[in-house]
């Protein structure tokens, strides 16, 4: 009968020793399938994610962040059962140098194990190129040495990481105020200030913009620097960024200044370089411009956009001048109102630092239009209203203003063709007092 026990509990013993073998090659079989899996589905998306065009441009590989995450959860799922439960997680993903760990918890779907997640398994990969240099002779043969990557220097990794692409990437930025440049998007460290005087030589080169605060960019400046900037004083060449509208600034070839129709005779305001430029706060709303003026079927045209404060100055003294000097300027520009109040000097042409001296304003129209008067006609003709309640103006003027107000922008009383994004030139103004000097002639 003893015997017999014994003989029982032998073969309970052997059930549950083989059961739990066949458990601990489940879960040993599964770590490892997991492993692969992940080890082949990273790489696999790592290459899948990597941006061709920043590789074109700068010769240094770059994944991107989003993309890489869509194709590993994809291919990742393809790999799994049906039935299977499992917990995917990201760590530490770098764009440039790409570098990614990756990490999944699931199930073994033993028997003795109920619930939760017994397995775990992680991953870390990065993408490694190796070039070759191919030096030619004067004979035209050429041979291939193997070349160790250029070491560029700290600041230069650190633009170009944790930066994602938008519709200014690439182009050319100016800044409208002395602002500081920082080794990182985080701005802690100062490496340089940007200067705002006079040619193209100031602008700096957009690489993209921060992937956690869209204000701050990534830029080159000098022959081979970079850093981070705040956006909110930059300017960008409207006539790349907005290419719908068209750009015809009359200061740049002989102004059109008058008064009563009496010229001013300024000739060429700005030198052969100038660009009509815009903060990209304000070009944003000048590409909105665009889309409403085509819904209203119209084609805009900008007769001058960012002007330079010495350029404001020297307006303001000659029509100053001419207003003393000729009474039927004077009358076209001297009207008082039944409330005590009317229109001085000072309303047609500013006196201080202007909307355009900051990149925030400019002077339009739109094809065909019939204006209340001609563009830069500094008298009351050229009023949008006479007082804050009766309009005099006429219908092309109010379809330029219903584009214009639609787009978030404001306009003078004064100027039927000159519209401004008021918060945008006091961010400017607060910190420069008279703006950019670029090409004033």
């Amino acid at each position: 009968m003893s015997s017999s026990y014994w003989g029982y509990w032998l073969i309970v013993m052997g059930v549950a020793i083989v059961g739990l073998m066949i458990s601990v090659n489940g879960i040993t079989t599964t770590t490892t399938q997991n492993y692969l899996s992940i080890k082949e589905v990273t790489e696999a998306s790592m290459l899948e994610a990597v941006d061709y065009g920043y590789y074109r441009d700068y010769n240094e590989i770059k994944i991107n962040k989003e993309k890489f995450m869509e194709v590993f959860l994809r291919m990742i799922a393809e790999t799994m059962g049906t039935t299977d439960t499992y917990e995917v997680n990201f760590y530490g993903i770098y764009e440039a140098p790409p570098k990614v760990s990756v990490e999944i918890k699931s199930n073994s779907g033993t028997d003795f194990v109920s619930t939760g997640y017994d397995t775990i398994s992680r991953h870390d990969a990065i993408i490694q190129a190796h070039a070759q240099e191919v030096i030619t002779n004067e004979n035209n043969s050429s041979s291939s040495t193997p070349s160790t990557p250029e070491q560029k220097p700290e600041e230069t990794v650190a633009c170009k990481t944790g930066i994602t692409s938008f519709d200014a990437t690439n182009m050319m930025a100016y800044p409208m105020a002395a602002i500081s440049v920082y080794d990182s998007k985080e701005h802690k460290n100062e490496i340089g200030k940007t200067n705002t005087n006079a040619s193209d030589t100031e602008a700096l080169k957009i690489l993209g913009r921060s992937d956690s605060d869209s204000k701050w960019w990534a830029v080159e400046y000098g022959s081979d620097s970079c850093g981070w900037i705040d956006s909110t004083y930059v300017a960008v060449n409207m006539q790349e960024y907005e290419p719908r509208i068209t750009y015809d600034i009359k200061n740049a070839s002989t102004s059109i200044y008058q008064s009563s129709g009496v010229p001013l005779n300024m000739g060429n305001l700005y030198n052969s370089k100038y660009k009509p430029l815009g903060t990209y706060m304000f070009a944003q709303k000048i590409k909105k411009a665009a889309d409403l003026a085509a819904e209203e079927g119209v084609h805009l045209v900008v007769n001058d956009a960012y002007r330079p404060k010495g350029v404001t100055d020297k307006l303001y003294n000659t029509f100053s001048n001419l207003y003393n000097s000729n009474e039927t300027v004077k009358k076209g520009v001297r009207v008082d109102f039944p409330n005590g109040k009317g229109f001085y000097l000072g309303d047609f042409v500013a006196t201080g630092v202007s909307t355009h001296n900051t990149a925030c304003a400019v002077d339009i129209t739109f094809s065909g239009a019939n204006m209340p008067s001609a563009m830069h006609e500094l008298s009351v003709a050229a009023a949008f209203k006479v007082d804050k309640v009766t309009k005099t103006t006429n219908a092309d003027a109010l379809k330029l203003n219903r584009i214009m107000e639609g787009a978030g922008l404001t306009n003078l009383l004064t100027e039927w063709w000159h519209y401004q994004d008021n918060t945008c030139h006091n961010n400017i103004k607060g910190i420069t007092g008279s703006g950019a000097k670029f090409w004033a002639s």
